[in-house]
C-alpha cells in the first residue's frame, strides 16, 4: 500500500515508495504546515490543554491579549459567576472557583447588580434577557444571543452567562455602531465564538495610556474576525477589563493601575479531565495507546475491520477503536523532511558546466 506507515513495537517504519510519491509528500507536508502557521499565527502558545494565549502590541499602539479554549477538548469547563459569588475581584473568582484562565464579566449598577442576564451553576440571577445580549454555556455547546433580539424565555440547557453590549461581529462582519461610546477608543473585554462554537474567544484591550490607546468597537470587531470569530460580544471595559491566569496572575493592566472588583465573571477550567462542560458536538475521548506511540485511540464504536498495517486516518483491529496519527501539521513535517534527505542522498551529484 502507497503511502501507509506501520509502528510496530514503538518505531516508525516507511514504506517503500517512488521518488515521484516522495516529491508529492514532501509538497503536501510543506503545504499543510505553512497552512497550519498561517492560521495558527507566529505568536499562539499553548498554555493549557484545550487553551493558547496570543499576546501582542498592535499599530497604535494598542497591547492586547487574546486567549482561544477549545470547548470540545477533555476537561474543559466554562463557569460563569452564581450571585453567591458576586462583587469581587476577576482574579479571587478565578482562584475560588479553580480556574486556569478568567476575565471580568457584564456590565453593573453601584451596587454590583449586573445590568443584563446572569446565570451561574444552573441559576439565574438576573433575569433580563431583553436589552443586553449575553454569552451562554450548557448542553448544546456555547452561543452569543445579540442585543435587541427578542428573546421569551430562557434557551434550555443553558447553565452559565454573563451579558454584554453591544455585538462587535455578527456573522463574521462587523456591524454599524450608533453609540458614542463605541466610537471612542477604550480598553475593552470582549468574548467571540468561531463559526462552529468550538472555539472561544476571550480578549483583553489595553487603554488609557500612552503604551496603549485602546480599541473602538469596530476595531474590536475586526480583531476578534482576525482572529477567527464569527460572532462577538463587547463586555464591560474600561477599568474593568482584567484577563487573568492561574499561574501568571493578572497579565494587562487595568487603566485603573489596580484591578477593580466587579460583579460578574467568566473562567476557564482545563483540567485535562473528563467530557467538556460546553461543546457543541457530541463529544469522543482520546487517549494516547501506550503500546503504539504516536497513536491516539477514540473510545467510539465503528464497524470491525481486520486491518493489519495502520495508516493516518485509518483504522485497525480490536477493541473497536479508531486509530489517528498524532501532530496533524507537525507529523507531516517530519514525514517531508526525512524523505527529502533520502532523496537528496540518492540522486546523482550534478556538476555545473
Amino acid at each position: 500500500m502507497i503511502g501507509v506507515c506501520r509502528f510496530i513495537r514503538g518505531e516508525f517504519l516507511l514504506p517503500k515508495v517512488s521518488r515521484s510519491v516522495m516529491s508529492l509528500f514532501i509538497f503536501a507536508g510543506l503545504v499543510f504546515t505553512a497552512g497550519q502557521v498561517w492560521a495558527d499565527g507566529p505568536h499562539w502558545e499553548e498554555i493549557h490543554h484545550g487553551v493558547r494565549l496570543l499576546e501582542e502590541t498592535r499599530e497604535g499602539p494598542v497591547n492586547v491579549w487574546a486567549v482561544a479554549v477549545d470547548v470540545c477538548a477533555d476537561g474543559v469547563e466554562i463557569r460563569a459567576t452564581g450571585e453567591d459569588e458576586v462583587r469581587q475581584r476577576t482574579s479571587a473568582f478565578g482562584r475560588q472557583v479553580g480556574a486556569q484562565v478568567a476575565i471580568n464579566g457584564g456590565f453593573y449598577e453601584p451596587d454590583y447588580s449586573p445590568t443584563g442576564f446572569a446565570m451561574g451553576g444552573g441559576q439565574v440571577w438576573s433575569d433580563d434577557i431583553t436589552a443586553h445580549g449575553f454569552i451562554g454555556f450548557g448542553e448544546g455547546g456555547p452561543n452569543i444571543w445579540a442585543p435587541r433580539k427578542r428573546i421569551d424565555e430562557i434557551p434550555d440547557g443553558l447553565s452559565e452567562a454573563v451579558g454584554g453590549y453591544d455585538s462587535v461581529a455578527v456573522a463574521g462582519e462587523v456591524p454599524e455602531f450608533h453609540q458614542r461610546f463605541c466610537g471612542e477608543r477604550h480598553p475593552r473585554t470582549v468574548v467571540g465564538l468561531s463559526r462552529d462554537r468550538e472555539t472561544l474567544y476571550l480578549g483583553a484591550v489595553d487603554g488609557r495610556s500612552d503604551e496603549s490607546r485602546g480599541m473602538t468597537c469596530e476595531e474590536l470587531g475586526q480583531w476578534m474576525i482576525e482572529l477567527g470569530a464569527w460572532e462577538a460580544l463587547n463586555l464591560d471595559g474600561g477599568g474593568s477589563t482584567t484577563l487573568w491566569m492561574e499561574d501568571r496572575g493578572v497579565v494587562n493592566q487595568p487603566s485603573a493601575g489596580v484591578e477593580r472588583v466587579v460583579s460578574n465573571h467568566l473562567a476557564v477550567i482545563a483540567d485535562g479531565q473528563g467530557a467538556p462542560s460546553s461543546c457543541p458536538r457530541e463529544w469522543v475521548e482520546e487517549v494516547v495507546d501506550d503500546d503504539e506511540p504516536g497513536l491516539v485511540i477514540e473510545d467510539v464504536e465503528i464497524a470491525p475491520a481486520v486491518v493489519e498495517e495502520v495508516s493516518n486516518g485509518g483504522e485497525r483491529e480490536g477493541g473497536g477503536r479508531r486509530c489517528s496519527a498524532i501532530g496533524g501539521g507537525a507529523a507531516w513535517w517530519w514525514i517531508g523532511l526525512v524523505l527529502l534527505v533520502a532523496l537528496r542522498r540518492s540522486s546523482p551529484e550534478i556538476v555545473a558546466d
